[in-house]
């Protein structure tokens, strides 16, 4: 809904922060509008963060990579067949914020 219904988005943003400032709001869409992957994925940088700050407590943590965790290969397997087709993200004006990407091939 992020990157499809901007209006709708805003409307949950203000419920949900308890917010009514209209700038405010705005300013907060145009930022995470795009940071939202489509389709969702895992960030795998954060993983490997996360890994190595519990490495230095916990021994059985360390080494363990990110791929152990998480597996993005249904949703490669759903871009590369053609069923996932990215939303574009639009700011205030109408212009597009985030492109789409292109499935993987």
């Amino acid at each position: 809904m992020i990157k499809t219904d901007r209006e709708r988005t805003l409307r949950v943003f203000a419920k949900r922060m308890r917010l009514d400032d209209p700038e405010i709001l705005n300013e907060t869409y145009d930022y995470y509008a795009l940071r939202f992957s489509f389709p969702p994925r895992v960030n795998m940088e954060g993983i490997k963060d996360t890994l190595d700050f519990y490495a230095e407590r916990n021994a059985e943590v360390r080494g363990r990579k990110p791929e152990e965790f998480v597996d993005h290969s249904v949703l490669d397997e759903l871009e590369k067949a053609g069923f996932v087709s990215p939303p574009v993200a639009r700011g205030r004006n109408g212009q597009v914020l985030v492109q789409p990407r292109k499935p993987f091939v």
